[in-house]
């Protein structure tokens, strides 16, 4: 899973962006009252949107964030330059992008400093957990991370729902245009050349007659049938709009799930990722299997969080789509 494409890719995936999984961080913090932190990346693809995001997010807050350091680090091995750099830090929170292997080195140049002991809390996007049947030592107990939630979603299920959306989208696509456009490429050939760039499959489509949006796929029955630029642009626009089984699968322009679950899952003495909840306010994170699982739904707008829904013990509690947000647990199992 890429929380990280190219803006010219045309794949769907099953996943959450690098930006819902830092707005989905600064959610964790926020119900935590984490106000001060620091962040530190590598030169990872992406790492300027993740510091841009995260600021311009930070700045334009009512929540009282202190942002004390941004440090970006040229090299991943030890060396004089990461140590003098990471000396800044001393916040109790820390917010990592990386990728899994420079995770080793800027965690183990952290624990040399002390920051990986008590006091601090790491917080990290899935791309830097990775699989999480393997686990460095460097990885200090009571990190936390942000992962899409295929815990309760199995790759099983994901591949049938992927199923159901091509099928969803052949079927519109049939009914407008009385055939379904075959396959130009694959995996592994080069792409056909078309008249629209590959960028044009994630704008607004010109040649639509009202200029509607991504709402409803445009009016193309007066445009020739034989056109394989404006049927694949038309085939994208179907597959970004689908409810499948009265479960929104919706995609976002850059191919990622509009309503992702989000997993807080926390790395435990025995290292082991669990599903994690807190002890107390301001208490290092925890699992507590007599406690809710930690899940959230990733914020849709980038000044916005979700409110805190369910039991205090555990404020991340899973919120399905359209559900409104509060704190009424009548309705709920203890």
């Amino acid at each position: 899973m890429k929380p990280w494409k190219d803006v010219k890719s045309t794949f769907f995936q099953f996943g959450a962006s690098i930006q819902q999984e830092a707005l989905a961080m600064l959610n964790i913090m926020e119900e935590y009252d984490w106000h001060v932190f620091s962040i530190v990346t590598s030169k990872f693809p992406g790492y300027q949107d993740f510091i841009t995001l995260l600021k311009t997010t930070v700045d334009n807050s009512f929540v009282g964030w202190d942002l004390q350091n941004t440090i970006t680090l040229d090299a991943v091995d030890a060396d004089s330059r990461t140590h003098i750099q990471m000396k800044k830090i001393q916040s109790p929170v820390i917010l990592l992008y990386c990728s899994k292997d420079e995770a080793t080195y800027i965690l183990e140049e952290g624990r040399s400093l002390g920051l990986t002991g008590f006091g601090f809390i790491w917080i990290v996007p899935s791309m830097t957990t990775g699989n999480p049947e393997v686990t460095p030592d460097e990885f200090p107990s009571g990190m936390v991370s942000v992962s899409y939630d295929d815990w309760d979603y199995p790759l099983e299920a994901r591949v049938r729902d992927g199923l159901g959306i091509i099928t969803s989208a052949a079927a519109a696509m049939l009914e407008e245009f009385g055939d379904i456009p075959e396959a130009k490429t694959s995996c592994y050939g080069q792409l056909e050349k078309t008249k629209l760039p590959p960028s044009a499959l994630h704008k607004e489509n010109p040649l639509s007659q009202d200029g509607g949006g991504f709402g409803a796929p445009p009016p193309l029955r007066a445009v020739a049938r034989g056109s394989a630029a404006v049927r694949g642009v038309a085939v994208t626009r179907y597959m970004m709009n689908v409810t499948w089984e009265g479960r929104d699968l919706s995609f976002t322009e850059d191919g990622y799930q509009a309503n992702p679950k989000l997993a807080v899952i926390v790395l435990n003495k025995d290292r082991e990722w669990e599903k994690g909840s807190a002890c107390g306010h301001g208490d290092r994170p925890s699992f507590n299997h007599r406690r809710q699982p930690c899940l959230i739904t990733a914020p849709s707008r980038f000044n916005r969080y979700p409110q805190q829904y369910g039991e205090p013990a555990c404020p991340f509690a899973l919120i399905a789509p359209g559900e409104s947000f509060g704190r009424d647990d009548s309705s709920r199992e203890s």
